[in-house]
This record gives C-alpha cells, structure tokens and sequence, in this order.
C-alpha cells in the first residue's frame, strides 16, 4: 500500500461568543484536517491543533511534507514522522511545523488502523480500562452568575470532573474559585486552569490561598517558557501542577519531565507530533511517577484519538471533553461518544474510527 495523495482542509466554525481565557479570545473554532488517500482506496483522516492563523498549515504541509508522503508506505509511521521532522528541522521542532506535522502522523496511524481492521488503542499496545474518565473543560471568562449555571449544569450531566479559568485578576479568580467550589460542593473534583497568566510569584500566591480548596491540579500557572518558574509554583504548592499543552515532541518535553517541573503532563495529540509522540512523552513521564492527562481542544478526530492513547497508557488519567461552543463537534459528537456517568467507552471501530460529514465540509470549509 502507497499513498497516493495528502490534502487538507480549513474549516471556520462561527460561535455566538467570544470564547476568552488568560491569554486568547476564540471568534471562531478554526480546525485543519489532513486527508491522506491510498492507491488501496483506504484513507486517513489527521488534526492540527491550530486554532489561529490557521491558513499556514496547508502550504507548510503542501511544500514541505508532501513530496517526502507520496509513493510511502504508511505502515512506516514511525520512519516517516523522522524524515518529516528532520526535512522541516531548519523551521520547525516546535510551533505550526510540529501542530501540521501531528496532523499527518494522526492520518497516518488512521490508515493503519483500517488496513488492519483494528481500533488504534489495539495498535498502542491494548486498552487497559473498559473506560476512561473525562471531565468537563469550560469556565471560559463570563459573568459569574453565568458560570456558576455552568458548573452547576456540568455536574448535572454526571461529570465528576470540571474545569475554570484563571489568570485575570489573582484576588478576585480566588474569590470566583471560592464561589464555584461552594456551588458544586467538595464531591466534584475541580480544576483550575490560568493559561499562563501568572508570573511564579503570583501563581504561588493564587495556590496558597487555594490549598483548602481541594484542587485537582492547578494548570499551566506560567509560561510554557519559563520551566524554571513552573518548578518554583510546584516547589511551594500544595497543589499538584499541570502543564505541556503548549510543548512539542519528546525533545521539548524531556526538560519538563527531567527537571519535575509538573506532576502532570499534558501532551495533545494534534499539538505534540502526534500519537507516538503522545505516548512516548507518556511513557518519560510514567518513569519519573508522573500522570498523563492529554489536552483537547479541537474538532471529534482529536478527541476520540486521545481517548484511544489514555485507554493504552499505563499513567493515562483522565480525559479533557471540551465544553465550549462548537457546532461542528456537537452535529456528530453522538455517533463517537458514549459519555455515561462521567466516564467515555473505549471506541473499537478501526483506526481512529470518526468521519466528518462532507455536508459538514461544505458547510464550514474555509471561503476566503
């Protein structure tokens, strides 16, 4: 089996409003796919986990990692993800190269999948549960009567598990944390995510006066670039620290790993390289006795991908079921997920397993 073609497309998703945390403000939710075609007829379907400036990934795929994918044999995912790599080394190793490079290596493992008539959790290894945990990613900035109903509507709907934002003002996100903490009452866990809008200093602060609180982890408290500030929040908190949304591949996460900046790690699939990429950051972090909680934050392909890694790993933890507006995952979210009591069954069709309706294609493919 050769492939034969690799195309993308753009899709931008309006939402009624703004969806804004500590550091970016969705008018839209923009997603990229992949499609990869075999001279087999079999085809793959990848994300990139590009929510801006989302026209850079079809050239950068198109000129860059194109002529390197026709005429290869998918099944050597792991040597084509090292020619990519290497091909786009001189403006790459992080940012969109990584995000579009994921894309691909997402199609790639799709393809196998279906090849092999087998879900990818059995490619990784084998699932270890029956189910997976999720929790319930929103509390985006809004009033806060409004994000009181929607806490309040997350743990009606069985979950467990919420999440917030922080990162505005420090006095008043632990007043706003302090309210929501009262709202849902002490059995639902809670999480806090600044989205790196706090100097170490301030994050510190912010975690001491929450402590009592019981917070599940406090999320990307600083910069992505400052590991060393990360590790001082982790050093004097009581709160376990999470944070890799915004790292990419094995390379970048090995500081944050080797200098315990974190006790959780959160690589995306459709950000870090990809599945195996995903894994294998998994796996460093599993050795230094740290849990793998990926982030999501994109269409349905990257969500029931990282439902299939958490289900292989050995430290896989709990998943991120986004919340926020997004008709494009709401028109077919049903037909993939089956979310019971907080927790999601394991997928078991073939590869990935999710298609996107064409209608939904031309519906919200990219017009400029």
């Amino acid at each position: 089996m050769k492939i034969k073609d690799v195309r993308t497309r753009v899709l931008r998703v309006p939402v009624k409003s703004p969806i804004t945390d500590a550091y970016f403000s969705h008018k839209a939710r923009n997603h990229v796919f992949v499609e990869m075609e075999t001279d087999e007829g079999i085809s793959g379907l990848g994300e990139a986990g590009q929510y801006f400036a989302v026209s850079s990934v079809p050239p950068l795929i198109r000129e860059g990692f194109r002529p390197y994918l026709i005429g290869q044999d998918p099944a050597k995912v792991r040597e084509l993800w090292d020619t990519l790599y290497k091909r786009s080394f001189l403006y790459g190793r992080r940012g969109v190269a990584i995000i579009a490079l994921s894309a691909v290596e997402i199609a790639l493992w799709d393809i196998i999948g279906k090849s092999l008539k087998e879900p990818l959790h059995r490619l990784l290894g084998g699932r270890r549960v029956d189910r997976v945990r999720a929790y319930a990613s929103g509390g985006f900035y809004k009033p806060e009567r409004d994000l009181i109903r929607e806490m309040k509507t997350f743990v009606k709907s069985g979950f467990t598990a919420v999440k917030m934002k922080v990162g505005f003002d420090p006095e008043d996100d632990v007043r706003r944390v302090k309210v929501i903490r009262k709202e849902i009452g002490g059995d639902i866990d809670l999480i806090i995510d600044a989205n790196m809008g706090y100097l170490p200093g301030t994050a510190i602060k912010v975690a001491r006066e929450l402590e009592n609180q019981e917070i599940l982890w406090f999320e990307e408290p600083v910069s992505a670039d400052d590991v060393e500030g990360l590790r001082e929040v982790k050093k004097n908190s009581g709160i376990p620290i999470a944070a890799g949304e915004n790292e990419y591949t094995e390379f970048g996460f090995r500081e944050l790993i080797e200098k315990r900046a974190v006790d959780i790690v959160q690589a995306d699939v459709t950000r870090c390289g990809g599945v195996s990429q995903a894994k294998q950051i998994a796996s460093l972090a599993s050795r230094r006795g740290m849990r793998h909680a990926p982030h999501v934050f994109g269409s349905i392909v990257g969500l029931v991908a990282s439902l299939h890694l958490v289900a292989s790993e050995a430290n896989g933890y709990i998943l991120e079921y986004d919340q926020t507006e997004n008709p494009l995952r709401e028109e077919i979210i049903g037909q993939y997920i089956d979310l019971r009591g907080g927790y999601l069954a394991i997928p078991e069709k073939p590869g990935i397993g999710v298609e996107v309706p064409s209608r939904l294609l031309t519906k919200y493919g990219d017009k400029s």
